[in-house]
């Protein structure tokens, strides 16, 4: 037995006050006025020794009320043979994410039961102990310490959110408010869903790391994923044919209703099916508006699990045009120039020896055409075209350097080019698959009249490239084909564009094949932009300069800030857009165009680590897996192991001590 407060013990002292007064009362005589009657009747005779006994019966019994009341002032305890350290710091991590809202069998979501198993927690700490709460906000409020009573308020306070954060970030935040030399609790409180973490966990032995595992058995989750166009050019008043992808992440076959919405009109409604753990693609149809720039829409399925990923909204302009640079050592081809000077088109003409670096890496196409020598310069900036998901076009001939063009085709994962040969060849096999001839056939036919073609390069191909034939020679050589570099492709012919050499320039097949290397849209994401911890945009529409503000009709308000990198102008909203929609880009208090922001969608997926793989995952640090029923910590649950207080058992004492007195003395007198 231990006393909290042993210095109370200096109050047994007072003992001594009873001992004298009942010695002093032992020594004193009494007089006592009776008639002889009464005497007689009632005198009994005791013996001396007796009254002693009963006497000093009574001082001890007064001696042990006094000391009873010292002790239990002293605070005696018994300490728990279990308990460890109080801690310093208790932090607790609440896992706010959109998988959280799931509903359990109380039909309470999981968060809802994280707060109320930390606000348990927490009443039960001592005043002096500090409280750091941990979500995957980075909000201010959830960067400092607190004490116990304060921290309820930003407990209740917490909603859900679009962000995530892994495990060992968790940590690495953590540690910087609570000192690892200290004793200190972690709590995490989570569904703990597979990606938030990595393999291999490490923490400092002195952390106690208690794991609240929260579980619903409602597994089910569709999802809108995304949404494209397969060619980037949008016209008034002209059909559309929207893909739409929608994935289905629960056990169960579902049909869903999907609807469309363009200016917060409905345009379609689709009853899709979506089997179990699967992805459908479905084209949505609708007429772009007649008399309007842009489009604002959004598309939205029937779910009832997770709300989040239920709507994706979209945006896009109906005045865009591509933006083709084309790179001669003279002119043009007429052939390509025709093509080119198409009203959807923007050609931007640049001499090998005059080109403009920074602009090149903007336009969706960059032609090559016909050069002797590709710049050595240039290679970084067509590594940039193709990073970013725009493609190149490139047509040699038999002036072309070999050397110098295998250099360059090396580092964008294109073929080799051997001689240039003079051979008749011809052109009898067509990749009717390849996007590049979307909606150029309306079925399959053998009454093409292919290109001829007398002088071209052969194209060697190595473990390194992936492409696709486009076309091909009725002896398999290819003729021309698609490289994948990065985000984008390179298109490359094995002739040039001399009527002499070949008639491709002229023959069926050309305009279509030219004419879709530039619609070919390698950036499906353009529609939207999904929001992150911060999140950047590109927009060459702007300077580094320009004042940039972000509005939507539900009266947001934020002035975004410029950044410039290298060959373009980027927009940072950091982390303060909090809601998915549809929003206005303002640029000099003047509308420039709309935009619009998703959710991720890492949250759509119903896959969490189970009790072993959880174990496993902190198996290198000190941890306890908490006991939950139906998600909820136990009543008496305490974070500091509470010690046995045996105070109130000596006041029961003292009062059973100065019951019996009263009675002995009843009895005695």
């Amino acid at each position: 037995m231990e006393f909290l407060n042993p210095s109370f013990f200096i109050f047994l002292l007072l003992l001594v006050i009873p001992i004298i007064i009942h010695l002093f009362n032992f020594r004193q005589y009494q007089k006592i006025y009776f008639s002889s009657t009464f005497f007689l009747k009632n005198l009994k005779e005791q013996s001396k020794t007796i009254k002693n006994i009963r006497k000093w019966l009574i001082l001890l019994n007064r001696l042990l009320i006094l000391s009873s009341l010292v002790i239990a002032f002293s605070l005696p305890i018994i300490k728990n043979q279990q308990n460890n350290q109080k801690s310093d710091v208790i932090s607790f991590y609440i896992d706010n994410s959109y998988s959280m809202s799931r509903i359990d069998n109380q039909n309470n979501d999981l968060l809802k039961n994280s707060k109320l198993n930390v606000k348990k927690i927490i009443t039960s700490l001592e005043p002096s102990q500090k409280v750091l709460i941990i979500t995957n906000d980075f909000e201010p409020k959830h960067q400092k310490l607190y004490f116990p009573h304060e921290a309820i308020a930003i407990i209740d306070s917490i909603k859900f959110s679009s962000k995530s954060l892994k495990l060992e970030n968790i940590f690495r935040k953590n540690e910087q408010f609570a000192d690892t030399m200290q004793n200190n609790s972690l709590y995490l409180f989570s569904d703990f869903q597979k990606g938030k973490s990595s393999q291999d966990l490490t923490l400092n032995k002195k952390y106690k790391i208690k794991i609240a595992i929260l579980e619903s058995n409602n597994n089910l989750n569709i999802s809108i994923d995304s949404c494209y166009f397969k060619h980037p050019i949008r016209e008034r008043n002209q059909l559309e044919n929207m893909l739409v992808k929608i994935t289905n992440h629960g056990p169960e076959d579902i049909t869903s209703k999907a609807t469309l919405f363009i200016d917060d009109a409905i345009k379609a409604n689709y009853d899709i099916e979506i089997p179990a753990f699967s992805s459908v693609t479905e084209k949505m149809h609708y007429i772009n508006p007649e008399n309007k720039n842009f489009v604002n829409g959004y598309i939205e399925i029937e779910d009832s699990s997770m709300e989040f990923d239920n709507k994706l909204y979209f945006s896009y302009s109906l005045q865009n045009k591509i933006p083709v640079a084309a790179i001669t050592d003279e002119k043009l081809s007429k052939y390509l120039e025709n093509i080119f000077t198409d009203s959807i088109f923007i050609l931007n003409t640049y001499k090998v020896h005059q080109i403009d670096y920074n602009q090149i890496a903007k336009n969706n196409l960059v032609v090559l055409d016909q050069l002797k020598k590709i710049p050595n310069e240039i290679l970084p900036t067509l590594r940039d075209v193709l990073n970013n998901g725009n493609n190149i076009l490139m047509f040699p001939n038999n002036e072309s350097d070999i050397r110098n063009y295998n250099n360059i085709l090396e580092n964008l994962n294109g073929p080799k080019l051997t001689k240039w040969t003079n051979q008749k060849n011809e052109i009898g096999l067509i990749n009717y698959n390849h996007p590049i001839f979307d909606n150029v056939f309306k079925q399959r036919t053998k009454k093409i009249i292919f290109p001829k073609v007398k002088y071209y390069f052969k194209l060697n191909n190595n473990f390194k490239n992936q492409y696709f034939e486009i076309l091909q020679f009725l002896n398999g050589e290819l003729f021309f084909g698609e490289y994948i570099y990065g985000k984008g492709s390179l298109y490359i012919g094995c002739s040039d564009l001399n009527i002499d050499n070949n008639n491709f320039a002229k023959n069926g097949l050309f305009i279509p094949i030219i004419y879709n290397t530039a619609l070919i849209d390698n950036n499906l994401a353009k529609l939207y932009h999904f929001l992150e911890k911060e999140t950047i945009i590109e927009n060459n529409k702007i300077n580094f300069d320009d004042q940039v503000k972000l509005v939507n009709h539900n009266n947001f308000y934020l002035i975004a800030q410029t950044l410039s990198s290298p060959q373009k102008t980027l927009i940072n909203f950091g982390n303060n857009i909090e809601e998915a929609g549809n929003y206005d880009l303002i640029l000099h208090d003047k509308f420039l165009e709309p935009i619009s922001f998703n959710f991720q969608r890492n949250e759509s997926k119903m896959q969490f680590n189970n009790l072993t793989e959880i174990k496993k995952l902190f198996e290198k640090t000190n941890y306890q897996i908490l006991d939950l029923n139906q998600n909820q910590l136990s009543v008496d649950y305490s974070e500091n192991n509470k010690n046995k207080n045996l105070a109130h058992i000596f006041i029961i004492i003292s009062i059973i001590l100065m019951i019996i007195e009263l009675i002995l003395l009843r009895r005695w007198n």
